[in-house]
This record gives C-alpha cells, structure tokens and sequence, in this order.
C-alpha cells in the first residue's frame, strides 16, 4: 500500500534506536499482545500494531542498519514521497532469509517490536515509580528523625525549665527561710540587749536605793544631800564646785547652793507631764 504524504523531518532514527535497545534488554517475552502507536520509517504516519518479543539481537541489529539506510531525508526534494507501511516489516522479513508467509511475519514482528517498546516504556515506569517510592519512603524517615529531634528537644527545654524554676523556688525558700532566722536573731539581740539595759538599771537603781537607804539611816534626806554636806572636799571636788557655781550669780548660786546641801525642798510643777505622780496620795494625806 502506497500513499503521498508530507514529508518533515522523520523521527523515525531515534524510535528504531530506542526500539532495538529496548528489544535487546527484553529478549524473553513478559506478557500478552498488546497494542502500541508506532513511527513508521520516515515521516510522521502513526498506526495501531500488535507488538511482541524480537527473534534475536544480531536481527534486530540488522533490520535498524536497513531501515536508517533507506530513511527519508531529511529535506525532500519535492512536497509529497512514497511511504510504504509495510517497508519496515518487509526488510526484517528480508534480512531474516524468510521465506513463509509475509503477512504471518508481519503480524508476529509487528507484535514483537510493539512488546518491546511496552516493556520498555513499562521498565522506566517501574523505576520511576520505585525511586519515587524510595525518595518518599527516605523523606517520611528523615520527617520523622526531625520531629522526634523537635519533641526531644522540647522535652530536654521543658525540663531544663522546670529544674531551674525547682532550684529558683529553693533558693527562694532558702532565702526566706535565711531572712527570718537573721531577724529572729536580730529580734533575740535585741531583747537580750533591752533585758540587759533593764537589768543594769534596775541594779544601778537598787544600789541607788541602797545608798539612798543608808543616808537616811544617817539622818540625811538623800547620798547627793550627804555628799554634798561631808567635809573636808578634796581638791578635784572643790575645783568641780567651783566650775559648778562660778558662773552663776549670787542668787542663783545661792539657790543652787542651799538646793544641792538639802536644806529646800523643791515642788514639782503640777503640769509638768514627766512628774513623778506616785507619792501624790501620801502627799494628800
């Protein structure tokens, strides 16, 4: 069957080479006929064919040398050439001595080379799919690797945080604790230090009271009164009366004089507030 076609640049190289390596990776059959689009010889014509398992390497090597030497060219002379569909077949039919029926051969290397360009295409396809399984099966991994890196990560912060906050919260209480033993001890020392004062004066004052006791016995109304009757004074207690009364003038040295030997009894100023209230009731009677 002849036809006048347009002529274009034929692809028809590049598919016989893809046609024969993929028959000689393929030499045992896989699976049932089935049918392919394929580029015949020169020129963009597509049929539907049966295709199958080639014969042998060395025949396939053969039928390509044959059909690339009678390939169109690439710019045609005129418009319009003869394409032959079953030129292809015929050359392999040719290069392979036979001598049977043409169209049993056809059909059986129609189907051949139609199985080899499937298995073919279908040996890409289950790589393709088998590294994309792979590059999904190693990027689940490393997501993986990564979110537990994350949740370990957190676990140690939160932890670290947690035990700063225990030691943060026991430095606290020490501290507190420190703080309050330190005033307890301030408040200790300062009782102990009031109890002292109080004893000291209370002892000052009983031994005041003692002395005072003793002047009385003697007749004087106090030891500052005896004191300051006795005689003869010493030459430190003349010279301190001296300081005492030099300055003052005579009244006021006078009073001060007869106040200090006992011989005036003072009274207390009634509104004065730091009077000593505790001999009004005997004073009264």
């Amino acid at each position: 069957v002849k036809q006048k076609l347009p002529v274009a640049t034929p692809p028809d190289e590049t598919f016989q080479r893809s046609l024969l390596e993929a028959q000689i990776a393929n030499k045992a059959p896989t699976q049932a006929a089935k049918t392919v689009t394929a580029t015949l010889l020169s020129g963009p014509v597509k049929q539907k064919l049966p295709v199958a398992t080639p014969p042998d390497e060395a025949f396939q090597r053969s039928l390509l040398e044959a059909q690339l030497a009678n390939k169109a060219p690439t710019q045609a002379a005129s418009p319009f050439q003869s394409v032959d569909y079953d030129s292809a077949a015929r050359l392999a039919y040719e290069a392979a001595g036979e001598s049977g029926d043409f169209d049993a051969f056809k059909a059986k290397y129609l189907e051949d080379a139609s199985a080899m360009v499937e298995d073919k295409y279908k040996a890409a396809a289950e790589a393709d799919a088998a590294e994309a399984k792979a590059e999904a099966a190693e990027a689940a991994r490393l997501a993986k690797e990564a979110e537990e890196k994350r949740l370990a990560e957190e676990a140690a912060a939160a932890e670290a945080k947690a035990k700063a906050e225990a030691e943060a919260a026991e430095a606290a209480r020490l501290a507190e604790e420190a703080a309050a033993a330190k005033a307890k001890a301030e408040a200790e020392a300062a009782e102990a230090a009031r109890l002292a004062e109080e004893k000291r004066l209370a002892e000052e004052a009983a031994a005041a009271e003692a002395v005072d006791a003793e002047a009385r016995e003697l007749g004087y109304p106090s030891v500052a009164v005896m004191k300051a009757r006795q005689q003869p004074k010493s030459a430190e207690e003349e010279a301190a009366l001296a300081s005492k009364y030099g300055a003052m003038d005579l009244e006021e040295r006078a009073f001060s004089i007869l106040t200090d030997l006992g011989m005036i009894d003072l009274n207390p100023d009634p509104e004065d507030p730091n009077r000593d209230t505790s001999k009004d009731d005997d004073d009264m009677e």
